[in-house]
């Protein structure tokens, strides 16, 4: 199997990139009970935790959530993180009237055209 240039170009991409973001994974030695992660790390650590369950998966040394945090904010940041990325389960569609859709009275009404 011959890849394209363009799929050789995005996997010697991709690779570093997923390198260069499981570096600063949770379960780090730079962490300990007298220097411990914090909301910036927590919210980092949230940003990235698919990828390092997945690097987790291949190597047991790397772990999503960091043991040596400070607690509340490090839980905060954590959790901000996962929501900023995939949303938290929820989803809000937002959709400006056009021609075709039309807000009235907080209500959405879609209107369909004919073709002629």
């Amino acid at each position: 199997m011959i890849l394209s240039k363009h799929r050789m170009l995005k996997l010697f991409v991709l690779v570093p990139f997923i390198l260069l973001i499981t570096s600063c994974a949770a379960g780090n030695v730079q962490f300990s009970q007298e220097s411990p992660a914090g909301f910036w790390w927590g919210l980092w650590h949230g940003i990235i935790s698919v990828i390092s369950l997945i690097v987790h998966v291949f190597n047991e040394s790397v772990v999503v959530y960091e043991i040596d945090n400070t607690g509340a904010w490090y839980d905060f940041g954590f959790l901000l993180g996962v929501i900023l990325i995939w949303g938290g389960g929820v989803t809000l569609a937002v959709r400006l009237p056009g021609k075709n859709n039309v807000i009235k009275n907080g209500k959405r009404l879609v209107i369909k055209s004919r073709r002629k």
